[in-house]
């Protein structure tokens, strides 16, 4: 009796983990299939537009969990803009930081804040920056894509990749498209940042506000915002630091846009979220996509907060307007 009793419960946990493993394995969220994406020369090549915006969805679930797409990557064995940005941030020695910034010269842009200290932003969409490569650059089908804050360039030539990565080259190509981004000229990339400091003065907050667009058609216009923890070392200035808390969160709001022929839209909600990061320093997230319209900042309004916190302390940037007046 007691032999038949053992072998049923071996069975009963048997079942359970075959089960329990089996349900794992199926979540949808866990990680996307990579059927129609493959990497060539360093840049991910997707099979069609519907693939494209397939991983594109899937992105923004995992949007502020990066590990879970970086992780997708490497299985690849592709190596994305964001993941470059991360790794240049987490270089402590600035001499070290120098060689690789230089090594990567696309990937970071230098901002100089209020007080005159240097912030490294990363010049590209959080969205796109998962997947474009170190160039910014994509393909779909046979169009080679390459993306920058100013320009989305295009080609049918994959052998252009030389050329498509050189701004001044790329533009006096004819065989290679080019559209400015910010065609209307109303907003800058990064068009808002803050700084909050704790109560020790080494430790700060920057939020800040990006705007940009995708490259490839349908265009689709994204305003996202970010926060980041710093801590000051000195000669090595300003550097990104975990803290105890990340958090980003924006109340309900809406935005227009204006159509073809000077029609302004009816108001388009965004819903609240609240996002969080625990021992984290960082947090990007899109609030708006855009499609084939550019939102009308004078006619939108949605309130952001941008929290840390350390050892119960708090550093805040609160009700950072994303349409700010630009008038």
């Amino acid at each position: 009796m007691n032999t038949f009793k053992h072998i049923f419960f071996a069975l009963f946990v048997l079942f359970f983990t075959i089960t329990g493993c089996k349900k794992d394995s199926d979540k949808p969220d866990n990680m996307p299939a990579n059927n129609g994406i493959e990497v060539k020369n360093g840049y991910l090549v997707f099979k069609d537009t519907t693939t494209f915006i397939q991983h594109m969805e899937w992105i923004k679930q995992h949007e502020t969990n990066p590990e879970v797409i970086y992780e997708f990557n490497k299985k690849l064995g592709f190596i994305s803009f964001s993941e470059v940005y991360d790794e240049g941030m987490r270089i402590s020695d600035p001499s070290e930081f120098k060689k690789f910034r230089l090594k990567n010269p696309d990937c970071f842009k230098k901002i100089i804040l209020d007080d005159n200290s240097v912030f490294w932003e990363m010049p590209m969409g959080s969205l796109m920056g998962h997947l474009t490569n170190r160039n910014g650059v994509y393909q779909i089908g046979e169009t080679l894509f390459r993306l920058t804050e100013d320009f989305s360039f295009s080609t049918m030539n994959a052998e252009k990749y030389s050329i498509i990565i050189q701004n001044e080259k790329a533009l006096a190509d004819p065989n290679i498209a080019s559209v400015k981004n910010n065609e209307n000229n109303t907003y800058k990339n990064l068009y808002s940042y803050k700084t909050d400091y704790f109560q020790w003065s080494d430790r700060r907050i920057v939020a800040r506000l990006y705007a940009s667009r995708n490259g490839s058609w349908p265009y689709t216009y994204y305003n996202e915002a970010r926060v980041t923890s710093q801590q000051n070392r000195g000669i090595l200035g300003w550097q990104q630091a975990d803290i105890d808390e990340v958090q980003l969160s924006w109340d309900a709001g809406y935005y227009r846009v204006i159509y073809p022929g000077g029609q302004l839209s009816s108001p388009i909600s965004i819903p609240s979220k609240n996002y969080f990061a625990f021992n984290a320093s960082d947090i990007k997230k899109t609030v708006v996509e855009s499609q084939y319209y550019q939102p009308q900042y004078n006619y939108s309004t949605c309130l952001a907060d941008h929290r840390g916190k350390r050892y119960g302390n708090v550093a805040e940037v609160s009700d950072n307007e994303i349409f700010p007046d630009i008038q």
